[in-house]
């Protein structure tokens, strides 16, 4: 008996994971929470700098770089390696996430399937009440509050970038959006991270491959 073509495989589970998501669940909705409620945490933030100097503008690029690598050590270390404190990531994110999509079957049938594509929204006000106050206390007391509220403000915009990108990434071809420049070569970039045999070892970075440039972790084609 031969074994089912990886996009059949995908399919299969596919089928399985729509049958269990919420009737009353809208992708819509969902992205349009996450990017409402992001989008405002990344304005009061940038509200509260009253003026623009070398620090906030470093705390910008410092708050991002936390992101990148951030990002990527979460994805590598806790989405695809089994751990106790990351149990529950590790099984959406390898075992719903990576089983819905492929390498073959790498986009989205409809709204519905953002449910495996989006972070729950629960993640974002989690970041916005712990991880964001603690930076702008701690940046704000080492080298000002302008600088402290900046910092917190980038961690968000990482945040949102992260989704707005892994979105696109996973959107149907036909969308004008996957051919933008930028985010087609970032949505190249996390496909070959979805091919089974890279998906623990290659292109963990999904808004900026920084971390896997330094790591030596980048894969540019499929071999």
């Amino acid at each position: 008996m031969t074994q089912p073509a990886r996009d059949e495989l995908a399919e299969a589970f596919r089928a399985r994971y729509r049958a269990q998501i919420a009737a009353g669940y809208s992708g819509a909705r969902h992205a349009a929470i996450v990017f409402a409620f992001g989008l405002a945490g990344i304005a009061a933030c940038l509200g509260q700098v009253a003026a623009w100097s070398p620090a906030p503008a470093l705390a910008v690029v410092a708050g991002l770089l936390t992101m990148n690598v951030g990002h990527y050590a979460v994805h590598r270390w806790l989405g695809h390696r089994k751990t106790a404190i990351g149990k529950l990531f590790y099984a959406r994110h390898t075992g719903d996430h990576h089983a819905f999509f492929t390498y073959q079957a790498y986009t989205i049938d409809s709204a519905r399937d953002l449910r495996v594509v989006l972070f729950p929204v629960f993640l974002l006000f989690a970041l916005e009440l712990t991880v964001v106050p603690l930076g702008v206390i701690g940046v704000g007391r080492l080298v000002g509050a302008a600088a402290g509220w900046a910092y917190g403000a980038a961690l968000l915009i990482g945040y949102v970038w992260y989704e707005f990108v892994h979105l696109v990434d996973h959107l149907p071809d036909s969308v004008g959006l996957t051919r933008w420049p930028v985010l087609a070569g970032l949505r190249a970039h996390h496909r070959l991270h979805h091919d089974r045999a890279r998906a623990t070892r290659n292109n963990l970075n999904i808004t900026l491959p920084l971390t896997d440039l330094a790591l030596g972790t980048l894969a540019q084609r499929r071999k």
